[in-house]
């Protein structure tokens, strides 16, 4: 039975914010965010503008950590219109989510985290924010309704890993606002829109962090006591990449790096996996976008197939931390050809495998390093220095003048 209009409107002094019986779309969608705005957050950081949302009644609120950058507080304003310093409990770089805290002298109102698990394609969700800082003229929120395009998608690189994908409009500033189904329950973190030429503006389609992810992280982000927290690892799985060796379902590893992570967990050369923490995989990226959403320590199985027949796999996955390289990369001049290295620590990995200061690169990974340094400049320390972390294996090939010549030397060693 549906709840009448006037208990519904009686019921929003109470908190958590009421998710009762999914009502009807033409009864819906502006009941939606009469009911969530009170639980509804602006905030601002050094000028920039974006959204986020209150989680608990003594004022912990999510929102993404690219709105946070290296800022460890914000000026937030409620939906009220009550505004706060709110302070950074802990950061998740890699999973793109923040957790803050306002500290109010009276209990606030909050959204309860729905269950993302129980969402299908082609659901209504609404999409409530702050874009292009319209909230800043008028103090009210965008609303935005589309449905659940959907589901378990893995974008930005690794960032999002098992994004909700909707065609709620999504611009700069709903970064970290909630996605919303019609019963007012908060099923997704507002992330990434997928943009064209470069254009930040809406392109129907965008992603949302679903709410079971955040629900997984939140207790490691308060009690991370403003640093950062850190997804697991599972190093040493090469995959095949030929596609006429593919198979129709599962990600087939082609070799297993041996005395690696895998390797110590019973993986083998030419298994086929078949579920990962009991989730189905259907290929390499969904495996990995499975595998980002665990925090290190995570106790799962996983099920893989081996000739002809069906193993279990039980293993206990590892942090994943950044890397501590030994050297840095020097900024190249317009005419150089080659990145160099520079304050090689001799007493880092780096530095006892062999490479030295001045070394130039030429591969990685057998990748060859070619074209003007500055652009290669700009794919390492965009691309590859960020997805360094410690225990990785790495295969340089560098150059030095040596002895009256150029000289090539291969560099193998794992990061600290």
């Amino acid at each position: 039975m549906k709840m009448p209009y006037l208990a519904a409107a009686l019921a929003l002094a109470l908190s958590p914010i009421l998710a009762g019986e999914e009502p009807s779309l033409k009864d819906s969608v502006g009941g939606v965010a009469s009911k969530v705005l009170p639980a509804f957050v602006f905030i601002t950081t050094a000028g920039s503008t974006a959204s986020g949302a209150i989680i608990s009644a003594d004022g912990f609120l999510i929102t993404n950590q690219h709105v946070m950058g290296d800022k460890n507080e914000a000026l937030v304003r409620l939906g009220s219109g009550e505004s706060y310093r709110a302070k950074l409990i802990g950061r998740d770089r890699q999973g793109d989510l923040a957790l803050l805290k306002i500290d109010a002298p009276k209990p606030l109102p909050f959204l309860n985290l729905g269950d993302s698990d129980q969402l299908r394609v082609g659901d209504f969700c609404v999409a409530i924010g702050n874009p292009l800082a319209l909230g800043a003229v008028d103090q009210t929120v965008t609303v935005t309704l589309g449905v659940v395009s959907g589901l378990h998608q893995f974008r930005g690189n690794g960032i999002y890993n098992d994004t909700i994908v909707t065609d709620a409009a999504i611009n700069p500033g709903n970064s970290g606002g909630p996605l919303l189904n019609l019963s007012g329950e908060l099923i997704g973190i507002n992330s990434l829109g997928e943009t064209r030429l470069g254009l930040r503006s809406n392109s129907g389609l965008a992603f949302a962090i679903p709410s079971n992810q955040v629900k997984l992280w939140i207790p490691l982000l308060k009690e991370a006591k403003g640093g950062d927290v850190y997804h697991a690892r599972l190093l040493g799985l090469n995959f095949e990449t030929d596609q006429e060796k593919l198979p129709e379902a599962g990600a087939l590893i082609k070799l297993v790096d041996a005395d690696s992570d895998a390797a110590r967990a019973g993986f083998q050369n030419g298994d086929l996996i078949i579920t990962f923490g009991d989730l189905p995989v259907w290929n390499v990226n969904r495996f990995f976008g499975i595998l980002g959403i665990f925090p290190p320590g995570t106790e799962l199985t996983a099920k893989v197939g081996r000739q002809g027949k069906t193993e279990t796999i039980s293993l206990k996955l590892d942090e994943r931390r950044p890397a501590r390289l030994g050297f840095k990369l020097s900024a190249p001049a317009a005419a150089d050809q080659y990145v160099r290295l520079s304050d090689v620590d001799p007493a880092s990995k780096a530095g006892k495998a062999g490479l030295r200061n001045g070394d130039e690169m030429l591969e990685i990974d057998k990748m060859l390093l070619t074209g003007a340094a500055q652009f290669t400049h700009g794919y390492l320390t965009q691309r590859w220095l960020p997805n360094l972390i410690a225990g990785m294996r790495i295969w340089l090939k560098v150059r030095r003048f040596e002895d009256g010549k150029f000289v090539e030397r291969e560099v193998k060693y794992i990061t600290d």
